[in-house]
């Protein structure tokens, strides 16, 4: 399923529970990487794009590829096509880094 489609998915569901998607609300993304240096290079070029760094997290299973993984926020309204470019963006950044890009959540907001 292509970033796209993820989005209109997430999208859909929060209509369904009364959210007009045009206000402004934190919106979390999680990103997952094969190495720590790999993770800090790409949490330099996203705190410098305006996003806040959350939590960081290595997982000692020994048989995970992406072992490290990123959570950033930033508060945007989630209207389909400023999702799309975020979340292509943050993408795209990723796969440069060896990692990927997991998916986005917010809260509900009517």
């Amino acid at each position: 399923m292509s970033q796209v489609q993820k989005n209109k998915s997430v999208l859909k569901l929060l209509k369904k529970h009364g959210d007009d998607l045009t206000n402004v609300r934190e919106v979390s993304h999680w990103i997952y990487f094969k190495t720590f240096d790999d993770l800090a290079d790409y949490k330099s070029i996203v705190a410098k794009k305006g996003f806040k760094i959350g939590d960081i997290h290595h997982d000692d299973n020994h048989t995970d590829v992406y072992p490290f993984s990123l959570i950033i926020y930033k508060d945007d309204n989630v209207e389909l096509d400023n999702i799309n470019e975020v979340t292509i963006e943050l993408s795209r950044l990723a796969e440069e880094f060896n990692g990927f890009y997991d998916g986005w959540e917010t809260p509900i907001v009517k």
